[in-house]
């Protein structure tokens, strides 16, 4: 149930609530984990904006998925992220929702969005099932993957890299086994360089809880290193494959390599001290480049430029 907070009714706005709210329940995960399923779609359907289909299969992956797991993540671990400063506007924390809402409501979104998968498709159910499978691994108290470094990545780069494109390619009517597998490895590489800076972010927090993330295990300057790396590589990979007309095709590479050539350019730049600051304008600018850079490939790939 939602306390009745009057002490901080009047100081918070409505505006600020909704915005605190959307915060807690994950809205720029939804952003992450929609981008991969959106291109599997498009690239699978040719086409830019989402028929019906498209856009149940975006609320599955995102407020409903996205929404379950980013709920039971701080339900878990809510002992430890009032030090985390990203955190400090996050409703539970503040003393505005009771902590087993939150378990509850996660678990809703969660069987609503594998109700609606079923509806859409058994074979995008299943992929749905792998995902809540691999949230519940990567949070849960007793297993907590988030917590051993490389499987904390991992699992990341499984579940937006690889299921998220392959759920979009299913409802985008595409044969799962026809996706095709070095673009889709270019994704889930990506996904990695982009996870990779977060676990440095919440470096401190985590070492002195003993949470043994990625950068906890190698240090944050290896970490950097290893976001360089599997940043540079998926980029790279996809210049490669738009040069042998890969997805990517070499009229398209022409007019979009500008793009794909920024991100680990804008990483070299931010992450030489990897401040928080700079970890979140890193991970910021790369993702509106990367954006822009998509829905460019993805006109002319579907033909509308």
């Amino acid at each position: 149930m939602v306390k009745n907070d009057k002490g901080n009714g009047n100081r918070d706005s409505l505006p600020k609530l909704i915005l605190s709210i959307l915060h807690f329940v994950g809205i720029e995960f939804w952003i992450v984990a929609l981008g991969p399923f959106y291109i599997g779609w498009a690239i699978a359907s040719h086409q830019i904006y989402p028929d019906t289909r498209g856009i149940l299969g975006l609320v599955t992956i995102g407020p409903l998925l996205g929404g379950f797991t980013f709920l039971f993540n701080d339900y878990s671990d809510m002992l430890i992220d009032n030090e985390h400063r990203r955190k400090k506007t996050s409703p539970l924390l503040k003393g505005i929702i009771e902590p087993k809402t939150i378990l509850y409501s996660s678990y809703a979104l969660g069987l609503l969005g594998l109700f609606l998968a079923f509806i859409l498709s058994v074979q995008f159910s299943l992929i749905v099932i792998l995902v809540i499978i691999l949230s519940l691994l990567y949070s849960h108290p007793s297993i907590k993957l988030k917590a051993v470094g490389g499987f904390d990545i991992a699992i990341n780069m499984i579940g937006i890299g690889f299921l998220c494109p392959l759920g979009g390619w299913i409802i985008g009517g595409g044969n799962v086994f026809d996706f095709p597998i070095y673009f889709l490895l270019s994704i889930v590489v990506i996904i990695g360089g982009l996870y990779a800076p977060t676990t440095v972010a919440d470096y401190d927090v985590d070492k002195a809880h003993g949470v043994k993330t990625l950068a906890v295990r190698i240090g944050p300057r290896r970490t950097i290193i290893l976001a360089h790396i599997f940043l540079t590589t998926g980029f790279a990979s996809l210049i490669i494959e738009g040069w042998f007309d890969h997805v990517l095709t070499r009229p398209i590479l022409s007019k979009t390599w500008p793009f794909l050539v920024m991100p680990p350019l804008i990483y070299l730049i931010f992450l030489r001290k990897p401040t928080y600051s700079n970890i979140v304008a890193a991970l910021v600018l790369v993702s509106i480049v990367s954006g822009l850079g998509t829905m460019l490939f993805l006109l002319y790939y579907s033909g509308q430029l």
